[in-house]
């Protein structure tokens, strides 16, 4: 049973989660109607960007360690658009954690030496990940 969130570039949010009545209950209590939209066709909710953090807290209390959050980018954009640390991970200034360690993640898979990545590149994926966590 996994909740998987997919953030948007817009800053909004998808989520699909596995039919839980007790969860729903929640989610609808705690998620007011204009925040949150059901697309029956897809079977997700799309949530607007207020109510991403709250819905990600909701999720990880009822699945525990099965959240996913994922970042999605424009595709065929493979290019940064600036060299800072945010730029390096693909991710907006203010972006919220767990969608940094989602692209930090991503990354690495892509980029480590042991995967035929290159070190340097994976340097500066390590150096940005530390810059912006204060890690």
């Amino acid at each position: 049973m996994t909740c998987i969130i997919r953030y948007q570039l817009d800053g909004s949010a998808t989520m699909r989660t596995p039919y839980h009545t007790e969860f729903l209950q929640d989610f609808k209590t705690l998620i007011p109607g204009r925040q949150r939209t059901w697309n029956p066709d897809d079977k997700i909710w799309h949530i607007r960007p207020s109510a991403v953090d709250d819905v990600i807290a909701l999720c990880k209390t009822w699945f525990s360690d099965n959240v996913e959050v994922v970042f999605c980018k424009r595709e065929g954009s493979h290019q940064r658009t600036d060299t800072g640390p945010h730029g390096v991970l693909f991710v907006q200034e203010g972006a919220p954690r767990e969608v940094v360690e989602a692209a930090y993640k991503a990354l690495a898979r892509l980029h480590h030496p042991d995967k035929g990545g290159d070190t340097k590149t994976m340097q500066e994926i390590n150096a940005a990940y530390d810059r912006i966590t204060d890690g």
